[in-house]
């Protein structure tokens, strides 16, 4: 970690540690941007959940188009595809050398009037609603929401409707993808997911 990223430094903010300071973005051995940045990692430690990343020098918009939230908190990803693609979490480092870089790489590009170098899913619930689309295949936010209130049931209610809207049971429809989204997804990114599906407050975060 200190090899890769010697001037971010580890604090702790009373039971919360912090890696603070410049995260550097390198083309052959060369920096070609910088960004003050601090990453809080989750209490039971990198692999348990996500870091929460902040850009701290008001560089970046905090705009949806620009993957921000208003508190500097850098929009990475959804959520959920994190998990699904890591679904045993990821190492601090590698954290920092994939998604970080990936973000702050297209950030840098989106000053310089380029497009972003990789596919993104909208900001905020639309991505959400983009994630849970692939799966089943409808857009349609009333059948996301009774999607996402089934995988946070304890277990998978197999006679209930699907809610794909295909008038069949769960179980005789999209019951084994339904079953490798709560293999792959812990059960707390559900959770987050309907409170943010269920408050207009937070919608657009």
């Amino acid at each position: 970690m200190a090899r890769d990223f010697p001037d971010l430094q580890m604090v702790e903010r009373g039971d919360q540690l912090v890696f603070s300071g410049v995260y550097p973005l390198i083309d052959n051995s060369r920096v070609v941007d910088r960004y003050h940045i601090e990453v809080l990692l989750p209490a039971g430690g990198p692999r348990d959940g996500i870091p929460v990343v902040r850009e701290t020098a008001s560089r970046i918009p905090r705009t949806s188009e620009r993957h921000m939230n208003g508190d500097g908190g850098a929009c990475l990803f959804v959520p959920e595809d994190f998990w699904y693609e890591h679904p045993q979490g990821m190492d601090l480092l590698s954290f920092l050398k994939g998604p970080v870089l990936a973000f702050f790489v297209g950030q840098s590009l989106v000053e310089r009037g380029k497009p972003w170098p990789y596919g993104t899913r909208p900001h905020g619930n639309p991505g959400i609603a983009d994630f849970y689309t692939e799966f089943l295949g409808t857009t349609d936010p009333v059948r996301i929401k009774a999607c996402v209130k089934l995988l946070v049931a304890k277990k998978l209610p197999g006679h209930r409707s699907c809610p794909c809207g295909s008038g069949r049971p769960v179980r005789d429809c999209h019951f084994s993808t339904l079953q490798q989204l709560r293999t792959r997804i812990p059960r707390h990114v559900f959770l987050e997911t309907l409170r943010r599906l269920r408050s207009p407050q937070i919608a657009a975060k």
